[in-house]
């Protein structure tokens, strides 16, 4: 597609609109909502590396500079990061506990438990329970 810009921009015919396809390109994607990078880097096929590598494209051709928006998004993932692994980074999951112990274990460790032990396949509203109650 920038190709077919950068071809067509000085064309008698079709610079008119292809100016103004750059434009609204430009308007749309001068600033990367984060919600759009985060779903880049989530994506294992992906992930940040090649969310640099996709930002590094369109600048380059559509003349922005996206690396301080790199380095923004970089910052807010490594926050997201840190506070994922304050909160949940030392919780150790028993495997086999019982309902009891399992109301102070994160959903995670839920999951993880009801994974290994097949016995325990109907849903008890209480397992759940303790996500509701704010901390």
């Amino acid at each position: 597609m920038f190709e077919a810009i950068n071809n067509y921009r000085e064309d008698e015919h079709l610079g008119i609109i292809v100016v103004a396809m750059e434009a609204k390109l430009k308007k749309y994607w001068t600033t990367i909502p984060l919600l759009y990078s985060l779903s880049i880097i989530v994506d294992p096929r992906v992930k940040l590396s090649g969310l640099e590598v996709f930002l590094e494209v369109i600048g380059t051709n559509l003349e922005i500079d996206y690396s301080e928006q790199v380095t923004d998004i970089r910052n807010k993932l490594f926050k997201v990061f840190r506070i994922y692994e304050r909160r949940f980074g030392g919780i150790e999951t028993q495997p086999s506990a019982e309902l009891e112990t399992q109301s102070k274990q994160t959903s995670w460790a839920i999951l993880k438990c009801r994974k290994k032990d097949k016995s325990a396949s109907t849903f008890q509203p209480k397992d759940l329970a303790h996500l509701l109650v704010p901390n």
